[in-house]
């Protein structure tokens, strides 16, 4: 192998996790990770004191040498590791291995906030044709005196002041976004000032009148909501009887006109518990993508939340059968889901709220919907913001969010102690963390992180990760 003589050492950044025999390895700034055996661990926990060659040296009896070689390359790739320069003099670092890149927005290594590349998600009305009882934004379908519904100049001066914070994605939500006849230009907006992916979160009913041109123009991704895989269920919640058949009506006139993608993504509820499962096959019936929501205590939810919400067993319950209902079709999850296909897919080491921000019609802003009644995570209006981006981090309660590294957040002084915390980030600043849920929290991650073997048959992994033990 040519880079057989590099050295490598640990970055400071990359923390590790241990369960048993097995190790993790976490950069906790570029969220990498990596599982990896006990043999290949030894190896790696005495690369700073020892060389690379008389390492591997000690341990060819754990796998060949061009193997535990190729281990260490992929490591330093993901930025687990560091390579060293190839030889007194020589300061080349082997070829395709990427230089260690800056630290993320709100990353460990920052001191300061650093408002870049957010998540923001802006309420283009309050108006909605709907009345489901989860509703975060008691939205309703009063009048646009009653409900406030900004102007398409208001949501330009949206658009024009978010330019500084370089948002990685705009959704435009609600409310019901396509109640407005011109939401094509809305998409247009934002999609033009700021050049970033655009996102609608919809509850579908009017897609079929809206969807023409102006909006399959943008080539914009839809989140639809769609809370049952039958009329019975679905037209129940959303309170609107044939409301099921408009979705998939306006789901097939998006297919047909060439839209982005399109995820369906109930919210999970005690009302469409038993239907969960069969929404999967219904989103593989329709092509496209699935994913849910968990109720957030806030809104209309904040009032009904103990006999709409799920205990936590009964969450964990429920993630089984979808887990069994994935693997009989042969479906993939919504594939930004962090257990995608049963292993984790990034890491978190704090609130992602940290790192995105919530604009609401009247244009105040929140670092995210969890805390819009949270009067100390109050960041002002947009309207008349000189520079946002100074605003934002000039701002000491984003700032405080930011710090809550999962290694220093005085809500969660247990952390230090877990073996999930880069996973679970000390969880989410809008829900109430009791003992009993962190706990289930733990198990919940754990189970798919320690219990998970790459190579085994996915129908094996799921028996391993559920089964007792």
């Amino acid at each position: 192998m040519s880079n057989a003589h590099i050295g490598y050492v640990i970055p400071e950044a990359v923390k590790v996790l241990s369960n048993g025999s097995q190790h993790i390895l976490v950069n906790t700034e570029r969220l990498t990770w990596a599982k990896i055996t006990e043999g290949l661990w030894q190896i790696v926990s005495t690369l700073s004191s020892v060389g690379t060659e008389d390492t591997v040296a000690n341990f060819e009896a754990s796998g060949s040498r061009e193997a535990l070689l190729g281990s260490l390359e992929y490591l330093a790739n993901q930025a687990l590791l560091t390579p060293l320069p190839c030889g007194p003099g020589n300061k080349e670092l082997p070829r395709d291995t990427p230089e260690m890149p800056l630290s993320s927005p709100g990353s460990a290594a920052n001191t300061t906030y650093q408002a870049d590349h957010l998540d923001v998600l802006v309420d283009v009305t309050d108006r909605c044709n709907y009345r489901c009882p989860y509703c975060y934004a008691n939205a309703s379908d009063a009048s646009p005196t009653d409900q406030r519904e900004p102007s398409l100049t208001e949501l330009m001066s949206v658009a024009e002041s978010l330019k500084p914070v370089r948002p990685r994605l705009v959704t435009l939500s609600g409310g019901e976004p396509l109640l407005r006849t011109d939401i094509g230009d809305v998409i247009n907006v934002f999609r033009d000032t700021l050049g970033c992916p655009v996102k609608v979160n919809t509850n579908g009913s009017l897609l079929a009148e809206r969807v023409p041109e102006a909006i399959t123009a943008s080539q914009v991704n839809f989140l639809v909501s769609i809370d049952g895989a039958s009329a019975e269920v679905a037209d129940a919640i959303s309170g609107r009887p044939g409301s099921f058949q408009r979705v998939l009506e306006g789901i097939e006139k998006l297919q047909d006109a060439g839209s982005g993608q399109i995820t369906i993504s109930p919210t999970i509820c005690r009302q469409n518990l038993h239907d969960l499962p069969s929404i999967i096959s219904l989103a593989k019936s329709l092509d496209v993508r699935f994913g849910f929501s968990y109720l957030l205590p806030t809104g209309r939810a904040k009032s009904c939340i103990k006999e709409i919400g799920l205990t936590d067993e009964e969450e964990s319950e429920l993630e089984e059968r979808l887990w069994r209902k994935c693997l009989e079709l042969g479906f993939p999850r919504y594939p930004h889901d962090p257990f995608y296909k049963g292993f984790v897919t990034y890491a978190r080491v704090r609130c992602p709220a940290a790192t995105s921000l919530y604009v609401r019609t009247d244009g105040s802003m929140c670092p995210c919907p969890g805390l819009i009644r949270d009067d100390r995570y109050y960041l002002g209006t947009i309207h008349g913001t000189h520079d946002l981006k100074e605003t934002l981090e000039s701002n000491e309660a984003i700032a405080n969010l930011s710090a809550l590294h999962v290694d220093h957040n005085p809500r969660a002084a247990k952390c230090s102690e877990c073996d999930v915390r880069y996973f679970c980030g000390g969880w989410c600043l809008g829900r109430d963390i009791p003992e009993e849920s962190c706990q289930w929290i733990r198990r919940r991650l754990g189970r798919r992180l320690w219990k998970y073997r790459d190579g085994l048959p996915l129908q094996a992994n799921v028996e391993a990760m559920f089964g007792e033990g």
